[in-house]
């Protein structure tokens, strides 16, 4: 659970900038894509870091990765919250994730190996449920502290958090499974496996089309929101409802029916959700299309992680910091290519999105086929 609580802060720490971008363009006298790159550099440095240290690392204790990462985060945090500038509050972006880049992997390279195969999706449906949290919760309330004080008021809500979760770790955490040291070549497996690659281009697509939506939420949804910072926390607080449900979901549907089938079902519900708003960007239906969205996404994400345990377990502490990295690589990207759509208004953020959804879901159906090849060449049963 501490764990968990630690992921919902990564998580509220990157997602909580979605609500509140606007009102932090407006305080530096930037863009609002402008000051989106913010999310780019925060996911950048998660991305770079993560692998790195999963290599590098494996000597230092994972409690003291944890509780290592969530100081970094509390103090990058507060660094961004008292910001004279956008450089300061990129710069303290770039702590924080430092910090995530510390945390993120540790706890998904761990959780796994503290319960049984058969229980595994459940074990990573619960911290996962930290990010379906961060979405539901953090993310919106967030960005109702922005609108009732200022989008600083946000942050250093967020700092007092870290700073509570850290104690907590400090205090709770121990006896997590240790690294795998493993050699140069061990490692270099994860980045030559096709299996595995695959995997994590699945993730990286997943995150730039959940992104393009949720970043620019308050341009995609503008005809439902009409500016109201309420009315667009109360649809982010929708979509975070529906990841609740769908990391409940995921873990036990993963453990019944394998990743392979729960994955292609979620990863096409979510392509259907994005392609709708296509059409239904405005009006009473694109509430019901942001729960589904939200839940479908977070619903594929844990049969995903389940499979990289399942193609090489041996090297499962570092291929799960390599898709963390894909995984940011894709927030990264989001915002990025958001800020080129973004003059086109509602229609090519939607398009966009819905292009990276469908490639998502052709990907993954590539590595349940080559794995099944795979298995059949080797004379395992499929």
């Amino acid at each position: 659970m501490v764990l968990a609580a630690a992921l919902f802060l990564v998580g509220t720490n990157a997602f909580v900038i979605a609500g509140v971008l606007p009102d932090v363009a407006a305080t530096f006298d930037v863009t609002t894509g402008q000051a989106g790159y913010a999310i780019a550099w925060y996911a950048g440095t998660v991305a770079v870091l993560g692998p790195l240290m999963g290599m590098t690392l494996a000597w230092v204790p994972r409690e003291v990765m944890v509780g290592g990462g969530l100081a970094l985060v509390t103090v990058g945090t507060a660094l961004a919250a008292l910001a004279p500038g956008l450089g300061t509050f990129i710069g303290g972006r770039a702590v924080a994730a430092v910090g995530g880049a510390a945390l993120v992997p540790t706890v998904f390279a761990a959780v796994p190996r503290m319960v049984s195969a058969a229980r595994r999706g459940r074990a990573l449906a619960l911290v996962e449920l930290g990010f379906a949290l961060a979405v539901a919760v953090g993310a919106p309330l967030g960005t109702v502290l922005a609108h009732v004080g200022s989008w600083r008021l946000a942050m250093l809500a967020v700092t007092v958090l870290a700073a509570l979760v850290t104690l907590a770790a400090v205090l709770v955490v121990r006896g997590l499974p240790p690294a795998r040291r493993l050699t140069t070549r061990e490692s270099a497996v994860v980045l030559v496996d096709h299996r595995l690659l695959l995997l994590m281009l699945t993730h990286l697509l997943l995150m730039v089309a959940f992104n393009l939506v949720y970043t620019f939420s308050s341009v995609i949804a503008g005809d439902v929101t009409e500016g109201s910072g309420a009315r667009l926390a109360g649809l982010l607080a929708v979509c975070g409802v529906g990841g609740l449900v769908g990391t409940l979901a995921g873990g036990p549907l993963t453990d019944r029916w394998g990743s392979g089938r729960a994955g292609v079902s979620a990863l096409a519900v979510f392509l259907g959700s994005v392609t709708a708003l296509v059409w239904w960007h405005s009006g009473p239906l694109t509430w019901l299309l942001f729960l589904v969205l939200g839940a479908s996404s977070q619903m594929a994400v844990v049969p995903q992680l389940h499979r990289l345990f399942e193609v090489r377990p041996a090297v499962a502490g570092v291929s799960t910091a390599w898709n963390s990295t894909a995984m940011y690589v894709g927030v990264a990207a989001a915002p990025v290519l958001g800020a080129r759509l973004l003059p086109g208004g509602p229609g090519p953020l939607v398009v966009g999105a819905a292009v990276a959804a469908l490639a998502a879901l052709v990907v993954y159906v590539a590595t349940l086929d080559l794995r099944l090849g795979a298995e059949r060449r080797l004379g395992a049963r499929p």
